[in-house]
């Protein structure tokens, strides 16, 4: 994971910041989606992509990611719309404390395939295992 600075272009008419696939994150966009009208104090996602790499924003309030490779968990902020959050595959993620109004938009590196998504935690540790027992 990694908090990625987006290039903002600013003069007196405002500020203008672009989100380009393969320049400002290391992947192609093939599917963006957003999160919104979150009720305080719930959570969301909780589950990890085998396959899809993303990038997370807060477009307008904040909220908190956490992430975990299964050994290290980190959390981090997301308040300002033109520094996301850069996650791997194979990364459980947790979006939490969405202030009022929040809004993350998400870029995604793959189509959504429900199948695909690990959303139990016994299951994203037993294929992490798998994973590390072939290297």
């Amino acid at each position: 994971m990694k908090l990625v600075h987006l290039t903002t272009h600013t003069d007196s008419r405002g500020r203008l910041t672009a989100l380009e696939g393969e320049a400002d994150i290391p992947f192609a966009i093939q599917r963006l989606f957003y999160v919104y009208d979150v009720a305080s104090g719930t959570d969301r996602a909780g589950h990890a992509h085998p396959a899809t790499q993303q990038l997370l924003l807060a477009m307008t309030g904040s909220l908190e990611v956490e992430v975990t490779d299964g050994q290290t968990t980190r959390n981090y902020p997301l308040t300002v719309c033109n520094i996301g959050l850069y996650v791997p595959p194979m990364i459980w993620v947790s979006l939490k404390r969405f202030s009022a109004g929040a809004l993350c938009l998400v870029a995604a590196s793959t189509h959504y395939v429900a199948s695909d998504v690990i959303r139990e935690w016994g299951d994203y540790q037993t294929r992490l295992m798998r994973m590390r027992n072939r290297s």
